[in-house]
């Protein structure tokens, strides 16, 4: 069973952001400022979906002119699960422009999982350095640009990636990773989720 995003019109309710969605491949969805379980809700009953709990919810920062930076990759690489059926809500909690290192994305990638490599690097936020064994076309890059309490949903086999942040306030957002209860945890590394 594979995993397809609603479209974009369905998770966002002001008209500009409908006007922002026009257009956006699946995986990718504009901004939106809607409750994050409502847009979950959208997308399957509650009594399919749980929150991974250990690195299923947690804070993302980057101090203001920092060399921190994300590569591009797909969260579900060195995830373990049994099937990609997983979606990141990014709240975010400071502004996330280009400027702050906003999170990019490249639309259309979410459909297959691609070879990585590791990659370490001391200013790479990822823990492994991971990054996707293929070039990634800059036109197709797309930031996605947040304000506080603004948030944006994507598939966990979308490419994304952050720059550093250039500028003078932190960026920080929160994630929270939805996933439907039959997606089972196949690495020794236990770890749980909350029943939403």
């Amino acid at each position: 069973m594979s995993f397809e995003p609603p479209p974009c019109e369905e998770l966002t309710t002001s008209e500009p952001l409908r006007r922002a969605t026009r257009g956006r491949p699946p995986g990718v969805t504009a901004p939106s400022r809607p409750n994050h379980t409502k847009a979950r809700r959208s997308i399957a009953p509650p009594s399919q979906w749980s929150i991974a709990r250990g690195g299923g919810a947690r804070v993302s920062a980057k101090a203001a002119g920092g060399a921190a930076y994300v590569r591009w990759h797909q969260d579900a690489t060195h995830w373990g699960l049994s099937s990609p059926d997983v979606v990141t809500a990014w709240v975010a909690l400071t502004p996330s422009t280009p400027e702050s290192g906003c999170m990019q994305v490249v639309p259309g990638t979410h459909h297959a999982q691609v070879v990585h490599e590791d990659r370490f690097d001391d200013a790479n936020l990822l823990s492994r350095g991971q990054e996707v064994a293929v070039k990634v076309d800059p036109t197709t890059v797309v930031d996605v640009v947040l304000q506080p309490g603004e948030m944006s949903l994507h598939h966990v086999l979308l490419f994304h990636g952050s720059q550093p942040n250039r500028s003078t306030w932190p960026r920080i957002g929160f994630a929270i990773r939805y996933l439907p209860t039959h997606v089972r945890q196949l690495s020794p590394i236990r770890d749980s989720a909350l029943l939403v």
